[in-house]
């Protein structure tokens, strides 16, 4: 099969170079004339060839004799392989009348044989005539041997054969020239040895005379030569390559002396690495530092970027077109020069924070499972400066997993403080005096008020007895997951940083320098070094003027950059604070910025608005509170958004036929710890997801340590966090469970993974990556607390519209299809059913996308749903009937303005109207003690997650056990209709002629609300009579309106008695013959509990 593949390669490749040749004599017949046959080429002058010529014979000519090589080297692999095959199964190019093509059995057999006792080739290239000037062959048959030679050499070397020994790469020459030196020439053609029998030196000439072509020769016998004078030339080029390159070496200037101030910067990292031989950490912490940058690179060195065909790619032009040119602002990143290669990176760091994460919590699973002695024991082995302590600690731990565990975090404290170092983070005296008890020291009293980089600074040395007044907690489990855990975070993002500097389109150049062996750092970053140059050597007169004149080429540098201006065009400075390393005070642009401060807090933002609304804010604590008891504990809005994901993935590209087995796939995979899981985890899928952005995330390891050393309160906290992290984690895991259904999607269409996590994060949508309006609009109690929802749907939206818009068409036509099938059922028409639809409840009439289920329930009530709950764009639909229907408040309960849980107070109390089923809140009819029942109700249907009041599925399964009735006297809700309440399914049971009574009923009363107020208003005796007759008129026309839409209602939502009727519902049809004759009525939900 190998061969076959190889063949058929040939038959590609040969076409290509014969036409290259032809293309050739075209362009060039006055020049290349002794190509055509008719043509005595041997009368040629050679002073009449042109330079152009001699070129053309010389390097065309070593191409053609390489193509020509490589063919026979071909057909000799095939003559000992293919030809043993049976003729039906042998096959390769043969050349006729007709060109070459590829043929099979015997017709390629009988071509074969006839080429063959012709004495010619199965291919043959047209022939380069050899140049004419002295020493031009040995030229061109030098370069032919240099054409494959250099190719498999660099073969070789990316496949890791690279020797360091000159016996290695001598060995590796010889092994290079053999192959090279088969697909330079051909066995019977003049090559280097034919060549060397003429032009050598007289001692080399017998060997060259035996390893010449000889047509008596077998072509075996001619290959072995070959290779014996591949072998020699490669063996050759090698030594005198290496030679030269080390005589080469001994001219190249050396590098000047270090200064005594650059040897001091070299002792103190001389300091770090001793300790790296005695005490190296393990490869599970080393893949955590570095190799993002390298990560994008190799993925998206192969694969496809995207899996869309020639139209949608041609639309994604333009909607990329349009979006630049028209809409900059509505993209987080606007114009940012080489998007697509930052969002990368980002998710990428994303990724790593994740692993990051991952690592971290390992740690602090093994020390929580310790006993409370090997906790002691390991906390003073990880703290303790003194070697007899650290001893006494380590023995005293029993369990080999903690004592494992132990020792690894040491090393592992170490090989991170080392890069903090190196990153100009740690002081290298502080970290040398404690690198081997870096656990840290953290204090109950100073819990919440930890800062950036505090483990940077000088540790203060304190008693046992203030550490005990202040709550040192001595847990290794929370020290060890929360130190190892920060510091590898700030390693994360200090790498993105520096990718970062590289760019100059992301960073201002000017604000960076260079410095010995740091590149692109910035002068903020070189101050600090020679701070720490000048406090480690005081005495030292010489080192301190060197450091000294460092710091004022530093700040001559700021000062002629102006660098200390806020602003600079399109960039925005980074703090001159040390958590930003050796690119403090650096100026990026400013849509980077605004990612960073939103992106896990990298940046610090110290506004008023900041602390109010941003990451850690306390008004964003709040609303992530509410949200979380809206979105993760309430069942039904889980199960809701799960399915509305299934719908985008859909939209996405992913047919419908392929949705659910890719979920079920992604499922398997991520519980098995697959490796489209680990892919995802790899490119931040699981760090960007509503649960992480959007809710508030509970510190189990936090609130474990506060209820070690705290009091009934904070143990009731930890227990009580058990059911909301839990919700968290659900909800969560929905969410990477779509995107990793379209990351294996897209991977399975030959999509590489870096592009395949960032259309799945583009379906399904990154929380994180949102402009700075958005999150605070989403975080603001007063804001749009879903907002991030809305923003990112909107232009998926659009754009399914423009590259798939039959994708939506299913969904828009579900009602149609549904009230289709019931006029069918009940030989009604269309407009018949059109008419039950009218007799609906107001509110749920102006719904969009209710439609009425083809089952009654067992009272014999229709009953409809709203199922715009699942659908991604029902939110907006519903926003522009309502805009068009000037029904601005419904608009604005619609778009979710305002809807936050404080401006719904706010409303609530001032009009004491529920804003959610318009219905007073208070009676003030009531009874005081009433009154307050029904506000306290009130606020805990807003506060509490929606299944457990009294509108959601535990109020409906009250009213249903005791048995409540409507104001009809109608059961309120079936058992079905109540349980499917915790399913997100919300039916709603009608009795349309007492619906639509109670709609004529409200309409009626709305007209003479109307006439009362106008008589009212026309008692006032201040009105003009113009006046009067204006306002007579006014309340005219809407009276006549209404009293016409009253009629038209009246009218138009008349349903016929074939849908009143108790008949039995759709699903009855599908039992009918199968289990006898059905009563016609008996109901289905009754029909089906029997026949369970």
């Amino acid at each position: 099969m190998a061969t076959l593949s190889f063949l058929e390669e040939e038959q590609k490749t040969t076409p290509n170079v014969l036409s290259f040749l032809d293309d050739v004599k075209k362009t060039s017949t006055d020049k290349l004339s002794f190509l055509d046959e008719d043509i005595d080429t041997s009368k040629i002058k050679e002073e009449d060839l042109s330079i152009s010529e001699e070129i053309f014979r010389t390097a065309m000519g070593a191409v053609r004799d390489v193509a020509q090589g490589t063919l026979d080297l071909g057909r000799f692999i095939e003559s000992k392989t293919l030809e043993k095959l049976p003729a039906n199964f042998q096959a390769g190019i043969i050349v006729d009348e007709d060109g070459a093509r590829f043929a099979w059995g015997e017709e390629y057999l009988q071509a074969r044989k006839k080429r063959e006792s012709e004495g010619k080739r199965s291919i043959e290239l047209p022939r380069v005539e050899e140049p004419t000037y002295w020493g031009g062959s040995v030229i061109r048959d030098i370069g032919g041997f240099a054409i494959p030679i250099t190719r498999v050499n660099k073969a070789l070397t990316l496949a890791g054969v690279a020797p360091k020994t000159m016996a290695g790469k001598i060995a590796k020459g010889t092994a290079t020239g053999v192959v090279a030196e088969q697909m330079a020439f051909s066995p019977y053609e003049s090559r280097l040895s034919t060549l060397a029998t003429e032009y050598g030196p007289e001692f080399i000439k017998p060997v060259a005379e035996f390893l010449q072509a000889d047509p008596e020769d077998t072509e075996a016998q001619a290959r072995l030569k070959m290779a014996l004078e591949g072998a020699g030339l490669g063996a050759f080029f090698e030594t005198v390559i290496s030679a030269g390159a080390k005589a080469a070496g001994r001219f190249v200037p050396k590098k000047p002396e270090p200064t005594k101030f650059q040897k001091a910067l070299k002792k103190q990292q001389d300091m770090i690495d001793e300790s790296q031989v005695q005490s190296s950490a393990r490869r599970e912490v080393d893949d955590l530092i570095g190799g993002i940058e390298r990560d994008v690179d190799i993925a998206t060195r192969s694969g496809a970027e995207t899996s869309d065909n020639i139209f949608q790619r041609a639309a994604n032009r333009a909607i990329e077109f349009v979006g630049n040119k028209f809409f900059p602002w509505y993209g987080p990143l606007k114009n940012l020069p080489g998007k697509k290669r930052y969002l990368m990176l980002r998710y990428r760091t994303l990724g790593r924070l994740g692993e990051v994460e991952k690592f971290a919590k390992n740690i602090f699973k093994t020390f929580g499972r310790a006993t409370e002695t090997d906790k002691q024991a390991a906390f003073k082995y990880l703290t303790s400066r003194d070697k007899k302590e650290i001893i006494e600690g380590f023995n005293a731990i029993k369990s080999s997993d903690v004592k494992r565990q132990a020792k690894n975090l040491k090393k592992d404290f170490s090989r991170v403080g080392r890069e903090l170092v190196d990153k100009g983070i740690l002081d290298p005296q502080a970290f040398k005096a404690n690198e081997y008890s870096y656990l840290p020291r953290i204090y109950l009293r100073h819990l919440d008020t930890t800062k950036p980089f505090d483990y940077a600074k000088a540790r203060k040395l304190l008693t046992d007895k203030e550490r005990k007044i202040l709550g040192e907690i001595t847990d290794p489990a929370f020290l060890g997951y929360s130190g190892i855990n920060r510091e590898l975070r700030d390693l994360t993002t200090l790498e993105l940083f520096s990718a970062i500097a590289k760019d100059s389109d992301w960073a201002f150049q000017p604000s960076l320098m260079s410095f010995g062996r740091y590149k692109n750092v910035t002068p903020f970053y070189l101050k600090q070094e020679a701070d720490w140059i000048k406090k480690y050597h005081k005495g030292d007169a010489e080192l301190i003027k060197e450091a000294d004149d460092m710091i004022k080429a530093a700040d001559e540098h700021i000062d002629i950059n102006n660098l200390q201006g806020k602003k600079i065009g399109d960039y925005k400075k980074l703090p001159d604070t040390l958590k930003y390393g050796n690119l403090r005070g650096m100026f990026v642009r400013k849509e980077i910025y605004d990612d960073l401060v939103g992106t896990y807090n990298m940046l610090e933002d110290e506004s008023f608005a900041a602390k109010l609304l941003g990451p850690e804010g306390w008004a964003t604590k709040g609303t992530k509170i509410w949200k979380m008891s809206k979105v993760a504990l309430n069942p039904p809005t889980q199960i809701r958004n799960f399915i509305s994901n299934m719908v985008l993935l859909n939209l996405s590209g992913v047919p419908m036929t392929r949705v659910f087995p890719r979920v079920i796939e992604a499922w398997t995979d991520i519980v098995k710890g697959g490796p489209y899981s680990q892919i995802a985890r790899k490119w931040g899928v699981n760090n960007t997801t509503f649960a992480r952005h959007e809710m508030i995330e509970i510190n189990r390891a936090l609130l474990k340590a506060r209820a070690a050393k705290g009091n009934w309160f904070d143990k009731a906290k930890s227990i009580g966090s058990i059911i909301p992290e839990g919700a968290t984690w659900s909800y969560q895991f929905m969410e990477v469970l779509g995107k990793t259904a379209k990351l294996i999607d897209e991977m399975k269409q030959g999509v590489n993974e870096a592009n395949a996590a960032m259309s799945a994060q583009k379906t399904l949508f990154d929380y994180s990556f949102v402009p700075k309006s958005v999150r605070y609009l989403r975080n603001a109690p007063i804001g749009v607390p879903f907002m991030t929802f809305y923003y990112k749907v909107l232009p998926n939206l659009l754009e399914t519209m423009i590259k798939r818009p039959s994708k939506m068409l299913p969904y828009i036509m579900i009602p149609t299809a549904m009230h289709t099938y019931i006029a069918k059922n009940y030989d009604v028409d269309y407009s018949d059913v059109e008419k039950l639809k009218e007799s609906l409840p107001e509110w749920l009439r102006r719904r969009n996308n209710a439609l009425i289920m083809p089952v009654k329930d067992k009272h014999g009530r229709w009953q409809p749903m709203d199922y715009s709950f699942f659908l991604p764009w029902g939110m907006y639909q519903q926003l522009v009937t309502d805009t068009t229907d000037a029904r601005l408040r419904d608009a604005l309960s619609t778009s979710g303005v305002l809807g936050g849980p404080v401006p719904q107070m706010i409303t609530a109390i001032q009009s004491n109207i529920d804003p959610f089923t318009q219905k007073e809140i208070v009676k003030s009819e009531d009874p005081p003690e009433r009154q307050v029942a029904d506000m306290f109700n009130y606020l805990w249907r807003m506060s509490a997650p929606t299944w457990v009041t009294d509108i959601g599925f535990a109020g409906k399964l009250l009213q249903k056990i005791r048995g409540e009735v409507d104001i009809y006297g109608d059961p309120r809700l079936s058992g079905t209709q109540t349980a499917l309440r915790l399913f997100g399914v919300n039916l709603y049971p009608v009795d349309p002629k007492k619906s639509r009574s109670t709609n004529l009923r409200f309409m009626k009363r709305e007209i003479d609300e109307m006439k009362r107020r106008v008589k009212y208003l026309l008692r006032d005796r201040n009105l003009k009579e113009e006046e009067r007759e204006k306002l007579k008129k006014q309340y005219k026309d809407r009276i006549a309106n209404r009293i016409n839409q009253y009629k038209e209602y009246k009218q138009g939502s008349e349903v016929p008695l074939k849908l009143l009727e108790d008949q039995p519902d759709l699903l009855m049809e599908f039992f009918k013959g199968k289990e006898g004759t059905i009563p016609k009525q008996r109901n289905t939900l009754e029909f089906l509990e029997e026949i369970r």
